[in-house]
């Protein structure tokens, strides 16, 4: 999945122009995880997780709380991000068995009908 630049910062906690000067800063290693359609920026999934470690790496520089604070938001960030993984996977089987109980009320109802 491919998100927009407002998209991944607000994942990254961050500003649009943070992620626009960290892609900058990075383009390097940063364009094969990048698109453009239409004139808007897209990052892939492996893209934004490259801008959180850049992003850490930055937070060294924070004062003692707001380091707390920064590992903090970033476990957090790391939960919810294994969580909606794993709730993907969930609604990808769940599409797998709607598709097959369809199948079998089809297979049911022409069945009736003749």
């Amino acid at each position: 999945m491919d998100f927009r630049v407002i998209e991944a910062a607000k994942i990254l906690g961050v500003s649009k122009v943070t992620v626009y000067k960290k892609l900058e800063q990075h383009r390097e290693r940063l364009s094969a995880h990048l698109s453009e359609h239409s004139g808007v920026t897209y990052i892939s999934e492996e893209g934004v997780s490259e801008l959180r470690l850049l992003l850490r790496s930055g937070a060294a520089r924070l004062r003692p709380g707001e380091q707390i604070a920064a590992e903090e938001l970033n476990r957090l960030i790391d939960h919810l991000s294994a969580v909606i993984s794993a709730k993907k996977e969930i609604i990808r089987q769940k599409t797998i068995q709607m598709a097959e109980y369809d199948s079998l009320i089809d297979k049911y109802t022409i069945g009736r009908r003749n």
